[in-house]
């Protein structure tokens, strides 16, 4: 006769138990770690994306007066640089005469927490709404910008009277020495 086993002794070999699966404690403290895990690390992920999109945002205003200027050049039409407050956006547009309407070349959305301020044309303040720059036919420029505000860091967007632009760390720079006087062989130190 074979030895039976008692359903006593099934039930507490470790076979038996592998055959069951988890215990709901077992889920349950594999749910709670999973759950702490994600709880670090996630934050860490958008906070890194928040601050790729603002160091993209820098580069990317720069681009947009770059292709303002090139879209001047190439089709012998002045282009303005714009900022709609509203939507938190800055545009380059044909100008269009009186009566037609700004044809839109592209446009560059704010990322979240970034501002604009201090906006200049040429050498004055002015507002955002107001904000205008040109860049003309023959590639230059009346100049102006305004500076970037990202959580507390600041660049400045410069655009020159030749058309060209830069980004600088900090405030706006003067630009009231950068005009020479007319007569002028040289500039004046």
């Amino acid at each position: 006769m074979a030895p039976t086993v008692s359903q006593e002794a099934m039930a507490t070999t470790p076979t038996s138990r592998a055959t069951k699966g988890f215990t709901l404690i077992e889920l349950t403290v594999i749910i709670i770690v999973v759950a702490l895990i994600a709880t670090i690390v996630l934050p860490n992920f958008v906070a890194v994306r928040k601050g790729q999109e603002a160091r993209n945002f820098v580069s990317e205003v720069r681009t947009l007066a770059v292709r303002a200027r090139n879209e001047a050049l190439a089709h012998g039409e002045t282009l303005a640089m714009t900022y709609d407050g509203t939507n938190q956006q800055l545009f380059v547009a044909v100008e269009a005469g009186e009566v037609d309407e700004n044809q839109e070349i592209a446009n560059l959305k704010l990322p979240e927490g970034t501002t604009l301020q201090s906006f200049k044309t040429g050498t004055n303040d002015t507002s955002d709404a107001n904000w205008k720059v040109h860049f003309y036919p023959d590639g230059r420029s009346e100049g102006g910008g305004f500076e970037i505000n990202q959580s507390n860091l600041l660049h400045s967007f410069v655009v020159r009277d030749d058309g060209s632009n830069q980004m600088l760390a900090g405030d706006y720079p003067d630009q009231s020495n950068e005009k020479w006087q007319a007569g002028d062989y040289a500039r004046r130190q």
